[in-house]
């Protein structure tokens, strides 16, 4: 399975204390999109296993090529 995202953050702000007593702020972008790409089966018993991972192609900060890079696993189960 393939297939586009978009994401849109509402309000976001990073603060970084550095390890020699620096400090910065970052103000990400709003924007981001990317892939996703995965899988999963479902068992006759009603067990489901998934795996996908996101492949994002925006950058976040306006300085730097920071990118999100996602892996999602999941388990479920029919009641």
């Amino acid at each position: 399975m393939l297939r586009p995202q978009i994401g849109l953050a509402i309000s976001h702000k990073e603060e970084y204390d550095g390890l020699f007593g620096g400090s910065r702020e970052y103000d990400p972008n709003n924007f981001d999109w990317g892939m996703n790409f995965g899988g999963g089966f479902k068992t006759n018993s009603g067990i489901s296993l998934g795996v996908r991972y996101h492949l994002g192609l925006g950058d976040l900060y306006d300085e730097g090529k920071a990118r999100n890079r996602v892996w999602q696993f999941s388990v479920g189960f029919d009641l």
